[in-house]
């Protein structure tokens, strides 16, 4: 199973955004997203205040093409509006180390960068939200 929940707002820079610029890129980012089969994965990206934000919701049996548009998304998010910031978590029960099996993964967005990190939360998953 490949599980991922998250909310990104989206923004040129760290301090004032050009919101024609944010605007554009937001059109490119709805394209990419197309890619997502809707079925298995949420990904909107919605206007509040004056600021866009991405949501991203997804549940798939296996890892496949989903991650690798995740991942996708995300990289483009980062180098195309590289003041956008929030936080995604990943679960994948097929995940390489045993260790990581049983626990959600963050992805921190920020600065134009994505830093994955331990979930103090909601990890490990059994016992803490699965019998």
């Amino acid at each position: 199973m490949y599980e991922f929940h998250g909310w990104v707002a989206l923004s040129d820079s760290t301090y004032e955004s050009d919101f024609e610029v944010v605007a554009a890129g937001v059109a490119e980012l709805r394209t990419l997203l197309e890619g997502f089969p809707s079925p298995l994965v949420a990904a909107r990206i919605e206007p509040r205040n004056g600021q866009y934000f991405l949501s991203l919701e997804g549940l798939t049996n296996h890892k496949g093409r989903v991650a690798a548009l995740l991942d996708e998304v995300l990289a483009y998010v980062c180098e195309r509006l590289p003041g956008s910031y929030g936080l995604v978590y990943v679960r994948d029960d097929e995940g390489e180390l045993e260790a990581d099996r049983n626990v959600f993964r963050v992805r921190v967005i920020a600065r134009g960068g994505i830093d994955e990190r331990a979930d103090p939360f909601l990890s490990p998953c059994r016992p803490t939200i699965e019998d």
